[in-house]
């Protein structure tokens, strides 16, 4: 996640939230992303604020009539 305090969550702490969600996932591993995340926006409204994240590439892609 894009966020210190859900990194700073034990393995206890998370199973507890996610027991609070509408969902439940289970049967499949949870999705996985190639790169890395990238904060780029602020979201906020009525006080609260919520940081934005977006999929960053490890490498650059490379130009088609690069040599």
């Amino acid at each position: 996640m894009c966020s210190a305090a859900w990194d700073a969550l034990t393995s206890a702490q998370e199973a507890a939230f996610e027991a609070t969600l509408p969902f439940n996932r289970n049967g499949a591993a949870a999705p996985t992303i190639s790169g890395y995340l990238s904060q780029d926006r602020t979201y906020s409204a009525g006080g609260r604020a919520l940081d934005g994240c977006r999929i960053e590439r490890l490498t650059p892609p490379r130009h088609p009539l690069s040599v």
